[in-house]
């Protein structure tokens, strides 16, 4: 990470950020960011309190990213609850390292709740009432947020260790869909969309 010019807290946690994807959450602490940036860790205690401080304003970031995406207006409401969950998806891919800890520390955040009011907005708008939208909303949550993390588990050599696994299998169809890391990765995808379609699909199957 090179050094860069960081003075306000939005880009002390652009820079943490940055630096959180390429040497892991695990190594993220107010001096080796400081150290990084070529600046006095305790500049950044003008900002935040502590590391924990720092990680709720990045986990913020993130979540503020996913829910200022623009869903498209003349689209129907199933489209356009693909397109949040899909762009959510999308978000945590690239920050690997931060997934598991948005999902974390992400209850207490208002952003977190927008991401909520807008997947019910959808799902509402697609003919839901009563339980069945918590219901419906608790289950694309936990597959959207369960599944990405799962697949980034063990970045950055994840993909690597998922394609090492499948081959192991010793199975001819499992083989066709592992022998690069881009396979993996292209199985991965496939999967996420057909779950997600059929998740849906069984939202309102009972309408």
């Amino acid at each position: 990470m090179p050094p860069r010019t960081a003075s306000t807290r939005a880009d002390f946690v652009a820079a943490a950020i940055t630096f959180v994807d390429e040497h892991g959450l695990a190594a993220l602490t107010l001096r080796s960011l400081g150290d990084a940036l070529k600046l006095n860790h305790t500049a950044l205690y003008r900002h935040f309190k502590d590391k924990d401080d720092l990680l709720v304003a990045m986990i913020e970031t993130v979540i503020t990213d996913i829910v200022s995406i623009e869903l498209s207006p003349r689209a129907k409401p199933r489209a356009r609850l693909l397109q949040l969950l899909r762009h959510c998806r999308a978000s945590l891919l690239q920050h690997p390292e931060l997934a598991g800890a948005i999902v974390a520390v992400s209850t207490t955040l208002p952003t977190a709740h927008r991401f909520t009011a807008m997947v019910c907005n959808e799902l509402e708008a697609m003919g839901l009432q009563g339980s069945a939208v918590p219901d419906s909303y608790q289950m694309l949550e936990s597959y959207v947020m369960g599944s990405t993390i799962f697949d980034v588990a063990g970045t950055p050599r994840h993909l690597e260790q998922r394609r090492v696994r499948l081959r192991l299998l010793g199975h001819p169809l499992f083989d066709e869909v592992s022998r690069t890391t881009a396979d993996v990765e292209a199985l991965n995808e496939r999967a996420f969309e057909r779950g997600l379609a059929a998740l849906i699909d069984g939202c309102v199957a009972s309408l």
